[in-house]
């Protein structure tokens, strides 16, 4: 198996551990439950190669995600895995 970059990305209290591979214009892959960033394993590298960069969080509840409970989120959006999409969007691109 390929070895993968890591960060802990923090949003909004919660640590994510995010697969980051790539530059050039962001793709956020989301999994479901019970998976994990493995998931998308076979999608990174396409991806990456296409000229963009890839982020994968680890969901709450699953693998190395510390922080809140998943109901203390933004409250502007209704779903959970949308909220916490949309933050790890805004955290990782807030540098650029």
């Amino acid at each position: 198996m390929k070895e993968r970059t890591f960060q802990q990305i923090e949003t909004n209290g919660i640590r994510l551990r995010t697969v980051v591979e790539g530059k050039g214009p962001l793709v956020i892959l989301l999994h479901g439950w019970p998976q994990c960033w493995y998931l998308w394993r076979h999608q990174i590298d396409p991806i990456v190669e296409a000229g963009f960069q890839v982020a994968v969080p680890d969901q709450r509840g699953l693998a190395a995600v510390s922080g809140r409970p998943l109901l203390l989120i933004i409250t502007f959006v209704r779903s959970p895995l949308t909220s916490q999409a949309l933050l790890l969007l805004l955290v990782m691109t807030r540098s650029r």
